[in-house]
């Protein structure tokens, strides 16, 4: 179980809702997919935004990874990283479990429609590195 307080981070539903993955959420208006985060039980989901960070399109999932229709470019589902054009990704927010309910821990409690975790030309490095700082 996590220490951190519920009351800062976006509640996204009890655990036992989601039992397929990725699953589509909404934070503020704006699309998510909850995905299983393989690479560590510490942290068994994470968030990513389903707003391609090139032209703001809506990513869909298509066979194991996320593709944006307008332009084609396509995203791990695991980390968000863009897989044909280096140094972008999907933004992201680790998630927590607490209670039995699925929490975002998104940065100052904003989503990406508030602007903290915008489009990568937006974004700080840390910002990017949210998905990718829980891997070994």
């Amino acid at each position: 179980m996590n220490d951190k307080p519920a009351e800062a981070a976006r509640d996204l539903g009890a655990e036992a809702d989601f039992e397929a993955f990725p699953a589509p959420v909404e934070v503020d208006n704006e699309p998510y997919f909850i995905v299983k985060n393989a690479e560590s039980s510490a942290e068994p989901y994470r968030l990513i935004s389903a707003i391609c960070p090139h032209a703001g399109g809506e990513v869909r999932v298509y066979g194991t990874e996320f593709v944006c229709p307008m332009h084609f470019w396509t995203f791990d589902m695991q980390s968000g990283e863009c897989t044909n054009v280096d140094g972008e990704k999907l933004a992201c927010a680790p998630v927590f479990v607490r209670d039995g309910r699925l929490y975002a821990d998104f940065p100052d409690g904003k989503s990406v429609k508030s602007g903290t975790i915008g489009r990568s030309a937006e974004r700080s490095n840390a910002e990017k590195g949210a998905c990718s700082r829980s891997r070994s």
